[in-house]
């Protein structure tokens, strides 16, 4: 069974045992979903107060942090506020290979149980670990056949990695393991159609919660089927059947060693929007292009690519993106967002606003920016298609180089045509990011969040040496936020 299996790779995995380049992927996946994090809490509180006050209704054991606040709750509570705040923005890393944000449900997941069980930096790091090679393995079974159904990987996924590394702080005994994956299987769930709304990122925190919830059930004996994976894997995947060899390479080696593995996101807003707005900015600074001059924008893409976004219909039809079209290019109908949640997932606003304002930020993700005149004026000139070649091509390479093409095509008023096209994402396998890049993402979402640059530079420094912290409680009261320091900020933008 697969779960007897992972349960005993989970027991038996040790943080001295794992390579160093796992452990320094692993760290740039903790700085990125802080520096996501803390931007949320900064910019965006008003959408995680729906999650705050429903918490204070129901309360709780206080044993556990809301990340960057003085509020403390019990660990189911803490790790769904905090998965939801992470994962808020769209700006925390994704996981090539299986097409989800790990970190967005793990970490959380694993901090709330390392709280509540006293656990140290090296005792969060080890389990962390484990639980992100346990969730990327379960989604490598099922990718892409679960995009196909229309199901949210983060969540699915990131349930399973959650209660591994939560098992793994709770030193669950390995029956007790199994009976936690067996229980999170029956909890596993986040729907696509939901893009672009605040319930997108709830799918993290209560994924992560639910983990939280199995292994206390867990750990009282709480029964669940030795086969639970399996009948898992058959609901969510009617169109393609699991390869559960996957779980043959727990560990073997460690799916963190490639790099590219953990892809930070430049921007935030969903990975899919990562190559159109890239070429947003490449047609304004190499070309030196005006609005004015653009005639028509064509941009032709994979279902891989299209997906998740804000517009997944044909606009000769109305039908529902099909996943085995052969044809010629087939445009889809407009995906024009009207608030800034929805822009997240509109290649037409990722281009538009790329290319008129440069590298976005997530102020260019609100109601107010996309209801700008120019936007809106430029999206209107914007063509997405579903190009099915495009599709064959990225089923060429191995889902970990993210070869999700897209070209472009730009027609000018004076009758050039300009065009451009990649095929890899940027950060994955093929064109990887660095922890160099991370840090500079984290300093600009620390300064935002009215973080002075000598603290900046000392939570980069807890995150890097995090397995010698002593208590993970004493290193979240490092990441408190100064609210009248992040009003300040704000004020003076």
């Amino acid at each position: 069974m697969i779960a007897r299996g992972t349960a005993d790779f989970i027991k038996g995995a040790r943080l001295p045992d794992m390579p160093q380049a796992v452990l320094d992927q692993a760290k740039m996946g903790i700085l990125d979903w802080f520096a996501a994090f803390l931007l949320a809490f900064a910019e965006d509180r008003a959408s995680i107060e729906p999650l705050l006050k429903t918490m204070k209704r129901l309360g709780g054991k206080r044993t556990a942090s809301i990340i960057g606040s003085r509020i403390r709750t019990s660990p189911a509570w803490a790790a769904l506020v905090n998965g939801y705040a992470g994962h808020l923005l769209d700006y925390d890393e994704t996981t090539p290979p299986v097409r989800s944000h790990l970190t967005a449900v793990v970490l959380p997941a694993v901090i709330a149980m390392s709280e509540e069980k006293g656990s140290t930096g090296a005792d969060l790091l080890e389990a962390y670990v484990i639980g992100y090679e346990v969730a990327l393995r379960l989604g490598e079974a099922m990718t892409p056949g679960w995009m196909q159904e229309g199901w949210h990987g983060t969540p699915m996924f990131g349930i399973f990695g959650a209660a591994a590394g939560c098992g793994k702080i709770g030193r669950l005994s390995a029956d007790a393991l199994e009976r936690v994956l067996g229980i999170v299987s029956s909890m596993a769930s986040g729907i696509v159609t939901n893009f672009g709304t605040m319930t997108k990122p709830l799918h993290a925190g209560h994924a992560a919660k639910n983990a939280v919830i199995a292994t206390l059930l867990a750990e009282e004996g709480l029964t669940a089927s030795a086969s639970a994976i399996e009948g898992f894997f058959h609901s969510h995947s009617w169109s393609k059947p699991a390869k559960a060899e996957s779980f043959r390479r727990l560990g073997n080696p460690w799916a963190l060693e490639t790099k590219g593995t953990i892809n930070p996101k430049l921007y935030p807003c969903c990975h899919g929007l990562a190559t159109t707005i890239e070429y947003g900015i490449v047609f304004r600074e190499k070309h030196g292009l005006m609005a004015d001059q653009i005639e028509e924008i064509e941009v032709y893409a994979s279902p891989k690519a299209l997906s998740a976004m804000h517009s997944r219909r044909y606009a000769d039809t109305g039908k529902d993106l099909e996943w085995d079209y052969e044809g010629p290019p087939r445009q889809l109908a407009p995906g024009i967002p009207s608030t800034g949640k929805e822009a997240k997932f509109s290649k037409e606003y990722g281009f538009a606003t790329a290319f008129l304002r440069g590298t976005p930020e997530s102020r260019d993700f609100t109601d107010e920016a996309v209801s700008k005149a120019d936007v809106q004026d430029l999206m209107k000139k914007v063509k997405i298609f579903h190009d099915c070649e495009l599709d064959k091509i990225s089923y060429q390479y191995p889902e970990g180089d993210w070869p999700y093409g897209e070209r472009f095509v730009l027609r000018l008023k004076d009758g050039r045509t300009i065009r451009e096209e990649q095929l890899f994402v940027l950060g994955a396998a093929r064109r990887p990011l660095s922890m160099a890049h991370v840090e500079k993402k984290f300093r600009a979402c620390a300064s935002t969040s009215g973080f002075p640059s000598d603290r900046t530079e000392q939570l980069i420094d807890i995150v890097e040496k995090i397995e010698v912290i002593g208590s993970v409680s004493e290193m979240l009261g490092k990441f408190l936020l100064d609210r009248a320091a992040v009003q300040t900020k704000r004020t003076r933008r």
